[in-house]
């Protein structure tokens, strides 16, 4: 005789024998067909051991999240430290300009050239006019470079560019 969890067996005889039978009945592992079900406990601990491991991923998102963010900060303040670097050498190099101009005798480099080394200014058929907008300033890459490690160098450079 099978009992549902929601029916209680009702017979003629002793309440005591009654009520061992259905504690009998309940405590037996029930299965329909391939179906084991689960009793209380287990649900229990699988229930813990979820909410275990969703702490840690959230735990281990927020330590990842807090790594990425203390790369992003040092290499922001890299980026500041190199523009106020940037900003001394071309202060640097401007002064260096102008202490060159200042100190450059045109009409002496000009007497001097032509006396010792003999040079003359050239006539108009001498020049030639270059137009030096019509040159790309491209770099070109090695194309004897294998497939292997062009795939190699561009993963590189991504990686390089997030940290």
């Amino acid at each position: 005789m099978q009992y549902n969890d929601d029916y209680i067996p009702f017979e003629i005889g002793s309440a005591a024998r009654k009520r061992e039978e259905y504690k009998e009945i309940l405590e037996k592992p029930k299965t329909k067909g391939k179906i084991k079900q689960i009793s209380k406990k287990e649900v229990k601990t699988k229930s813990k051991a979820s909410i275990i491991f969703a702490i840690a991923c959230v735990f281990g998102m927020t330590i990842l999240l807090t790594y990425r963010y203390n790369v992003i900060s040092e290499k922001n303040l890299k980026v500041q430290q190199l523009k106020e670097d940037l900003t001394d050498v071309e202060s640097l190099l401007m002064t260096t300009k102008i202490e060159v101009e200042s100190n450059t005798d045109y009409v002496e480099i000009e007497n001097y050239a032509k006396q010792q080394l003999g040079m003359q200014k050239p006539s108009v058929n001498q020049i030639v006019y270059v137009d030096s907008s019509s040159k790309n300033n491209l770099i070109e890459s090695n194309q004897q470079e294998s497939w292997i490690s062009r795939i190699f160098s561009s993963i590189k450079t991504k990686l390089e560019s997030l940290f």
